[in-house]
């Protein structure tokens, strides 16, 4: 009940003088919740099928190899983590004017530069490749067993990348414009297309590559679906070479760097730690971890709903001056987000494993220990989340960049040395060592202080 009355709250705040803006900030917060509520049950229900469906299909360390795989995927798209962000802010700002032309030089800019990293990135994979495989940096040991997959699969994980980045764009620029209602309507479309897609793979495709095809291709062809609804309704958009400028192009690239500083922190979390106890103890613990992190993403997608277009609506207010707006957004979502957590993190230590139990099978399932420090995790997870939003919305974007660049980094410092004694308890055990030293108590109280307008001289 708690949680609901926070939730609703946040979607009653406005300034004590209600304008046209801010009634219309609130409304889209409204809306991209309720269609993020819609694209995050068509997602649960997409991955409750999809994964049991995929582990069945590969086996236990196939799956583990199809996990690492796809590591790849995600390692590629921390480089527009960065540029999406920074192309949402400077659109938010132009749009606060509002200045067309201003909002059109940003996104070309983001094109050119997501363009730009796409090659680059391919060309430096396919030239490292040359030199030395890429299957014994990602299983080790166990390369040669799997090797032919694995060369299969990563042309494939490279043209994904490529089409996820620049759909990325169109992304971005719904959230710059409170649109994000656009971008779930287009992610139900996609999930719902990559499990029709994954049943026939199951069937008549049963490999590495046909997994990444049907999970990850699919929904990123339907996503470029977004692009050309965006061009469509702002033809001014459209990139041309008179409109790219020096200013612009650094504007986004130097708002971007934190956000992928803030990016590069969670691949360290998700990917990297995958790696290490991949190399440490086999691709089995990968599966383990892989699946406690997609009950995170399922339970934790509850804030991120919130979370995305909360952080567009603070920078469209502050350029505005509507700071009551901001404070009473700001305490409802702290509110929500803790007393959902809570509950969360209960449901996680007692009932984990369960649920995976149930859900993929008892070879995945985690021992106690571990199911009951994952839960703890998953509170300390999304505890600074809010309050990171907010310094973002604000321009404070740098401090939980580094802040939590510095936990994920001592996070696998730390594996490394628990993992080897404690196996799967340790790994989850540097992961909540690591989060209390940093993120929980320096995020929030930094957030604190700039919201009462005494601002640190750390940005």
């Amino acid at each position: 009940m708690t949680a609901f009355l926070g939730l609703s709250q946040l979607w009653r705040s406005r300034s004590p003088q209600p304008d046209s803006a801010s009634q219309l900030r609130s409304n889209r917060i409204r809306l991209a919740i309720s269609t993020s509520v819609i694209s995050k049950g068509v997602t649960v229900l997409v991955q409750l099928i999809a994964f049991p469906l995929a582990v069945h299909a590969l086996g236990t360390e196939r799956f583990g190899v199809y996990v690492l795989v796809t590591t790849g995927l995600a390692w590629l798209s921390v480089v527009y983590s960065g540029l999406g962000p920074g192309l949402a802010r400077g659109i938010a700002l132009s749009a606060a004017k509002p200045d067309p032309t201003e909002e059109a030089r940003y996104f070309s800019a983001a094109i050119v530069l997501t363009s730009l990293f796409v090659l680059g990135l391919v060309a430096s994979v396919a030239v490292y490749g040359a030199f030395r495989p890429l299957t014994g940096i990602l299983l080790g040991g166990k390369s040669l067993l799997y090797a032919q997959e694995v060369r299969s699969a990563l042309p494939l994980v490279l043209g994904i990348v490529g089409i996820q980045l620049l759909g990325g764009v169109a992304d971005s620029s719904r959230a710059g414009y409170q649109e994000q209602f656009v971008t779930n309507t287009w992610g139900i479309v996609g999930n719902l297309m990559s499990l029709a897609a994954l049943v026939w793979a199951v069937r008549y495709w049963p490999t590495v590559t046909g997994m990444v095809a049907a999970v990850y291709g699919v929904a990123a062809l339907v996503r470029m679906g977004n692009v050309t609804s965006l061009l469509v309704r702002r033809p001014y958009l459209v990139p041309r070479p008179r409109l790219l400028t020096s200013r612009h192009l650094a504007a986004v690239l130097h708002t971007g760097a934190a956000f992928m500083v803030l990016q590069l922190g969670v691949f360290l979390n998700q990917q990297v730690s995958l790696l290490v106890v991949g190399r440490m103890k086999g691709p089995v613990l990968v599966g383990v971890f892989a699946v406690q992190f997609r009950l995170f993403a399922v339970l934790g997608g509850m804030i991120q709903m919130i979370i995305q277009p909360f952080w567009p609506a603070v920078i469209d207010a502050h350029a505005r001056d509507d700071r009551a707006w901001i404070a009473s957004a700001y305490r409802s979502l702290v509110r929500y987000s803790v007393a959902y957590a809570a509950v969360c993190a209960v449901v996680i230590a007692l009932f984990g494993g369960l649920l995976v139990r149930h859900w993929v099978g008892r070879e995945l399932v985690a021992d106690r220990s571990t199911q009951g420090l994952m839960g703890l995790y998953f509170l300390l997870c999304i505890w600074p989340q809010p309050h990171a939003a907010l310094l973002i919305g604000l321009g404070r974007y740098w401090f939980p960049a580094i802040v939590s660049l510095a936990e994920n980094l001592l996070m696998i410092g730390l594996a490394t040395l628990l993992i080897p004694a404690g196996g799967a308890m340790g790994l989850a055990l540097a992961f909540c060592l690591a989060n209390l030293l940093t993120s929980a108590w320096a995020i929030p109280a930094f957030a604190r202080t700039t919201l009462l307008g005494n601002r640190p001289r750390l940005s």
